[in-house]
């Protein structure tokens, strides 16, 4: 699904090169908000330790325990898979100038809890891919504005033609942005300082619907609790999955970020249907045989099952169910 298609890899790449970044990891919400908020407005400790602004509020009803699992065997090819991703992850962190040293050291303590091995490795086994297509489509570039050529590295940001300013519908003119996409009215747009505006990077299962919710964003929000400080108000415009709606020229990229590997257990879960036949009415015959195929034909059932029947020497899933 979108979650896992449109990557860190994507969202990092997307963003105008040189991008001074920002970020928010899921895992400890309140301190980085505290340090982001800090670089742009100058405030201190704008949440206390016992703030109930950030509850998790986009909990996937399939995401029991058993979705969850992953044996430790399971858990080193599935770490595996993730090297690359993984590499761009720390690559975010390290961008931060809103996260300090022992920031950095302690995330990649918590990381390699979990993919030690990738946690540690500077390269991997599989190259970096080039995502240039998946780019030019979802990011909207015109034809003769292709982004920065592929050099096979990391880069923080590929688009090189920032002027104009290039929100979604100047991109594509025939189409209205979503109204999730959208700023409650409450918020004068206006009203933020030019060098101060700031583009939100929703990636898809990190708490991002959570954080964009406390930020004045018509998502699927569960509260109208706002969260206090100026970064809501300097958050002006969002990039998500392929709705890029952010000016090249934006002050800061507030990134929301997950452990790689929770963020994709995440979101195999929440792509699998609670109730096929309703899904297969709201989505049509296209997207059901996928996740059918996927969930039901291989039967990869939970993220252990892709492992076991697919990434394993052992396993039995056909070549067209890795695909």
């Amino acid at each position: 699904g979108n979650h896992i298609y449109y990557n860190y890899q994507f969202h990092l790449e997307a963003v105008p090169k040189g991008a001074t970044i920002l970020v928010l990891r899921t895992e400890h919400l309140a301190e980085d908000w505290n340090a982001a908020e800090r670089v742009v407005s100058g405030r201190e400790n704008i949440l206390g330790e016992d703030q109930a602004i950030f509850p998790h509020n986009n909990v996937n009803s399939n995401s029991d325990e058993k979705a969850k699992h992953l044996s430790d065997e399971s858990r080193v090819l599935v770490c595996e898979k993730l090297c690359n991703e993984i590499q761009v992850y720390k690559k975010i962190l390290s961008s931060a100038i809103n996260l300090n040293e022992e920031q950095m050291k302690q995330s990649l303590e918590e990381l390699k809890e979990t993919c030690p091995v990738e946690a540690m490795a500077a390269t991997c086994g599989d190259p970096l891919p080039d995502i240039t297509e998946k780019l030019v489509k979802g990011r909207g570039y015109e034809k003769e504005k292709i982004p920065e050529p592929f050099t096979g590295e990391i880069s923080v940001g590929r688009a090189v033609y920032s002027q104009p300013p290039h929100p979604y519908e100047l991109a594509w003119p025939k189409l209205r942005l979503p109204s999730y996409m959208r700023k409650d009215p409450e918020y004068d747009l206006n009203l933020a300082p030019k060098d101060k505006k700031t583009c939100f990077v929703h990636v898809g299962k990190t708490a991002g619907s959570t954080i964009g919710c406390a930020i004045g964003f018509n998502l699927h929000c569960a509260t109208k609790i706002k969260a206090p400080g100026l970064l809501p108000r300097y958050a002006t415009n969002m990039f998500h999955a392929q709705m890029y709606d952010c000016h090249d020229d934006s002050a800061y990229f507030v990134f929301v970020v997950r452990n790689p590997l929770d963020r994709l257990v995440s979101a195999f879960n929440y792509d699998k249907p609670s109730d096929w036949d309703d899904f297969r009415k709201n989505f049509g015959e296209k997207h059901y045989n996928f996740r059918k195929r996927l969930y039901r034909d291989c039967p990869f059932e939970s993220m252990e099952d892709v492992a076991r029947l697919g990434l394993s020497n052992r396993g039995t899933a056909s070549g067209e169910c890795m695909r």
